[in-house]
């Protein structure tokens, strides 16, 4: 996968993956099944907004965040029975879990009154809804 930030407040992932369904097979039962691997995309973005609360001395930070996962192909399995001598073939296709995700968060820095010396206290608020 790769990452980039867009400005200083856009990131925007994406990546790449294979799903591929590994199966044996069992000659005693003359039974074998075989998988055509899924390829599949996750993407996310996520955009950030600071700001004060000058009145209390807290630099704040509000992070939005968007994702899908799993968009793309369908992995197939054709299994394949042999009886008698003759073989017997069934394929099918197993949808994959799709996800859509979004959260929010919000980090409150504390500041000294110069505001430029951070003092180490962080507070970070988050929430995911899938």
């Amino acid at each position: 996968g790769a990452g980039i930030s867009v400005g200083e407040q856009w990131d925007l992932g994406l990546a790449a993956k294979i799903m591929n369904y590994v199966i044996g097979k069992n000659s005693a039962a003359d039974y074998s099944e075989r998988a055509r691997p899924a390829y599949l995309f996750d993407a996310g973005v996520d955009y950030r907004l600071p700001g004060e609360l000058r009145s209390l001395h807290f630099r704040h930070l509000f992070t939005a965040g968007i994702s899908l996962q799993n968009v793309g192909t369908n992995l197939k399995i054709t299994s394949t029975q042999t009886t008698a001598g003759i073989d017997q073939s069934s394929s099918s296709e197993v949808p994959l879990p799709r996800y859509l995700r979004a959260g929010v968060s919000m980090t409150l820095t504390q500041q000294t009154e110069s505001q430029e010396d951070l003092v180490p206290l962080e507070l970070l608020l988050t929430g995911e809804f899938r």
